[in-house]
């Protein structure tokens, strides 16, 4: 059976809130406003539309530790000594074809 939780003005909506309710030293003491006014508001002022994401690509510990390795002995960012050999093997491959 899934239970729902239904949040009241009694019931903290947050961690910080929950821990504002309990008198944790250092909680926020701020809480967010219950509404704000965004009728003057620009819609996509700070998107651009040419903006291209950069994803992040997860390694595996053995790989991610080999490769810290390589750019240590190369004194080169993480980054390059990633880019360097999948550019190597991308022109490997295109002379295969």
């Amino acid at each position: 059976m899934i239970s729902r939780r239904v949040w009241t003005q009694e019931q903290p909506a947050s961690r910080g809130a929950e821990a504002r309710a309990l008198g944790i030293a250092g909680a926020n003491d701020s809480p967010m406003k219950k509404e704000y006014d965004f009728s003057q508001g620009e819609r996509g002022k700070f998107c651009r539309e040419d903006a291209v994401p950069n994803l992040p690509i997860y390694l595996d510990g053995d790989n991610r530790a080999f490769i810290e390795e390589v750019a240590q002995l190369k004194k080169r960012e993480v980054s390059t000594a990633v880019n360097e050999p999948i550019r190597s093997d991308r022109e490997l491959l295109r002379t295969v074809e």
